[in-house]
């Protein structure tokens, strides 16, 4: 099997499951960090563009959405008659082999996903797993199995609709991806022609407070409807017990019936709503509440979600992924549940049209933090020219402007170490520092994990 554009997280997923299945697999990736970290783990993987790697005894060839159809890799595959796919094309393909569960909305489809993998192996189903983030303490995206397959079904151009699950979970729908839907009503289509597209005599898991989702289901789903909600009345509710350092304990019914007491042991509000859907996955497939229960409350949760990395001078240090306003307000509560310290924060806008669009919305959640340095937006899939270079910065001004009106307090800082710098004249013992994006904003956390290391050493 060959991969082209290997090193995004789907798409490495798909190659650790498959070497896991007894592919031999090589690759191409252009960005030469994540090509070397793909060696690291034992791939065969080019930087350049290099037709000859595709050779007559590949099988398979599988590329990237953000690599052209016109690769020279792609050319060639054509040439030897190889079956070339796109990754979402390629997730479909594995889904009309398995009885497959997809988990699809803005928020939430890594851990959710996670959550019900851990669930199906925890009950004996032998799942494979395709999740655009790692386990903490565990590593690796891809898992292969014998069971049902389990994978994130992204919006992003309709990807999704490539895959027809039998069991779709919908965690929610809220404006995103400007780059590529007109507007909500465009976005919600997509999200009906998903829906559509699950099996008959399937499942559609869908949360009740989420009326764009709401919406969506009635208007488009002929499988079997499962709502799910926190404090409301649904198929599968859930009441809060109690919180403690930012971790819930709640009890889970389904439909008015004691199904099982949870204590989670990943911290958030937000992760209940991840857990509750993930629950009502898990009992389609028959997982004993007993198991449901001692395996929620071992979750670790994944890298880069509100991620504790380090204790380090008096400050705690969290990496996050969160890149959307929903997502960032509930990270920044999260933080307020979990410490009692100052929160500071480093936000890294991803995209130019997001940030636009959700201009306003970005910063009523980023004033929460009692400190934001905003950086440079980062141009996923967006042209780097010296024109979006100052685009980029002038909506980061824009952004802290509108934080400060709001009552808040940012600042703009550009390079990343720059950016440490700051955070080690500006923050003190008892801060939390928490960097957030969905681009490369973790360089900062490590540096400044190193930069205070360094400073207690010396």
């Amino acid at each position: 099997m060959h991969l082209i554009g290997m090193g995004g997280s789907g798409m490495r997923s798909l190659a650790e499951l498959l070497r896991q299945a007894g592919c031999v697999v090589t690759g191409s990736e252009a960005d030469g960090s994540r090509a070397m970290e793909l060696r690291r783990s034992g791939f065969a993987v080019g930087t350049n563009a290099a037709a000859e790697r595709v050779g007559p005894n590949v099988r398979w060839v599988v590329r990237s959405v953000a690599v052209d159809a016109q690769h020279p890799e792609c050319q060639r595959a054509r040439e030897l008659g190889i079956s070339l796919d796109t990754y979402p094309q390629a997730i479909g393909r594995l889904f009309q082999r398995r009885t497959g569960v997809a988990v699809a909305g803005t928020h939430g489809k890594s851990t959710t996903s996670a959550m019900v993998a851990a669930l199906l192996e925890a009950g004996g189903c032998d799942p494979t797993v395709i999740v655009g983030a790692s386990a903490v303490g565990r590593g690796g995206l891809g898992r292969w199995g014998t069971g049902p397959i389990v994978a994130e079904a992204c919006e992003y151009r309709r990807s999704f609709l490539s895959i027809h699950p039998a069991i779709a979970v919908l965690t929610s729908i809220e404006p995103d991806h400007f780059d590529c839907y007109h507007d909500a009503s465009d976005l919600e289509e997509a999200f009906a022609s998903f829906v559509a597209g699950v099996h008959r005599g399937g499942t559609v898991v869908v949360r009740r407070d989420c009326a764009a989702s709401q919406r969506v289901v009635r208007k488009a789903a002929t499988a079997r409807i499962e709502t799910f909600s926190v404090e409301r009345p649904a198929d599968w509710s859930a009441t809060l017990l109690g919180c403690k350092d930012g971790r819930y304990r709640f009890r889970v019914a389904h439909r008015a019936v004691h199904f099982a007491d949870i204590e989670l042991a990943v911290p958030g509000r937000h992760q209940v709503q991840n857990a509750l859907a993930a629950v009502a996955v898990a009992a389609e497939f028959g997982v004993p509440a007993r198991v449901v229960r001692t395996t929620l409350e071992r979750f670790g949760g994944l890298e880069r979600r509100l991620q504790h990395v380090a204790n380090v001078a008096g400050r705690v240090l969290v990496d996050d992924y969160a890149h959307h306003p929903t997502a960032i307000a509930a990270g920044l509560a999260t933080l307020r549940e979990a410490h009692r310290g100052r929160i500071c924060c480093v936000f890294q806008p991803h995209q130019l049209s997001r940030t636009r669009g959700l201009l306003d919305r970005l910063a009523c959640s980023l004033k929460n933090a009692d400190k934001v340095w905003i950086t440079e937006v980062y141009r996923a899939r967006e042209p780097i020219t010296g024109r979006t270079h100052q685009q980029a910065r002038n909506l980061a001004k824009l952004l802290a402007d509108r934080v400060n009106r709001l009552g808040g307090n940012a600042d703009v800082a550009w390079s990343h170490s720059t950016i440490v710098e700051r955070l080690a004249a500006e923050t003190a013992t008892g801060d939390v520092v928490v960097t957030m994006g969905a681009g490369n904003i973790k360089e900062v956390c490590d540096g400044f994990v190193d930069r205070l290391r360094g400073n207690c050493a010396a």
